[in-house]
């Protein structure tokens, strides 16, 4: 039925975990001779936007005739109605959402907060995911409009869906979504967990997409390392990276954030000699934590970051 499961796998590489099977919930449904939805139609990739419309619509009037079963996992893949409404062959195919339809089936009050505790993706992780910047291949598949992925992100928020589920904050760094990102942080979000690992590996990953590594150096790099962070599409893609760390810290400090993550990022702005980033650390207090203002310290000495040196000098440190 679900011929497009390659997108669940590219969904997975976001560090979303690995389903498990909720044994209760098969034996109960096995068991009931209840009426079930027919979910094949809007799931067959074969199906056209006519006949997957038709199959939205049948939902729509099971909800209506089933109330209070909106919320139940249907068949061997725990379907729920709602997310037949976000995800299907015709949304990925047009990279359009159907909002005249969403907004019908969330006036039977689904309860949006399944999902992502199992393995499986949350609405919230699915609207996070389809306002990505994608590229490469992937950018070919989708071209969601961001205003529309945002729109369905505020729609989920406003019908009971809750910001402060675990992740998605990385999955916004990860998935590259700042607007995603901040809306998140004001309706409430502050697990910020994993995200400052998710900075400091898309860095590297930039990097190593330029033919630059840095993995297994502990002594000044080759020229051409600082000198590809001191050029401008360098620059550009730190800030832009930066801009999720100065959210984090406006509701965290220093203090909170996962302590291994943030030592390898600051040897790697160390390595790098990137006084930009450096002057970011150490404009938002970085030296109020003192371990890590001499971490900092030693690997601008044992990398001879010539420029962050000359900040640090200036500050008094």
């Amino acid at each position: 039925m679900k011929n497009f499961i390659f997108l669940w796998l590219l969904l997975a590489i976001c560090a979303f975990g690995a389903a498990k099977e909720d044994a209760a919930s098969t034996t109960q449904q096995a068991a009931s001779n209840l009426p079930q939805p027919n979910f094949e139609t809007v799931y067959d990739d074969n199906a056209s936007d006519e006949q997957i419309d038709a199959g939205l619509d049948a939902l729509l009037e099971f909800a209506a005739q089933n109330r209070g079963r909106i919320d139940e996992d249907f068949g061997e893949f725990k379907d729920r109605i709602f997310t037949a409404f976000i995800f299907n062959p015709k949304v990925l195919r047009n990279s359009k959402f159907d909002f005249e339809r969403i907004e019908k089936i969330l006036k039977f009050k689904p309860n949006l907060n399944y999902g992502g505790d199992r393995g499986y993706f949350s609405p919230l992780k699915l609207a996070i995911f389809f306002g990505s910047k994608f590229s490469g291949e992937t950018a070919k598949l989708y071209r969601f409009d961001s205003a529309d992925a945002m729109r369905l992100l505020e729609l989920l928020v406003q019908n009971g869906a809750d910001v402060k589920a675990d992740g998605l904050l990385l999955d916004a760094v990860s998935n590259d979504n700042f607007a995603a990102f901040k809306f998140l942080i004001e309706k409430g979000a502050r697990d910020a967990s994993g995200a400052v690992g998710s900075i400091l590996g898309s860095e590297l990953i930039f990097l190593s997409k330029h033919n630059i590594s840095i993995m297994g150096i502990d002594t000044p790099p080759p020229k051409q390392v600082r000198e590809f962070a001191a050029s401008e599409e360098f620059k550009k893609f730190s800030a832009e990276r930066l801009r999720y760390l100065d959210e984090i810290l406006k509701f965290q400090s220093f203090a909170d954030l996962d302590r291994r993550y943030l030592e390898g990022f600051i040897k790697f702005v160390s390595m790098l000699d990137d006084d930009a980033a450096a002057e970011f650390l150490l404009s938002r207090g970085l030296c109020e934590q003192k371990e890590l203002c001499e971490l900092l310290e030693e690997r601008v000495k044992r990398y001879d970051a010539v420029k962050i040196s000359k900040i640090l000098s200036g500050k008094g440190k």
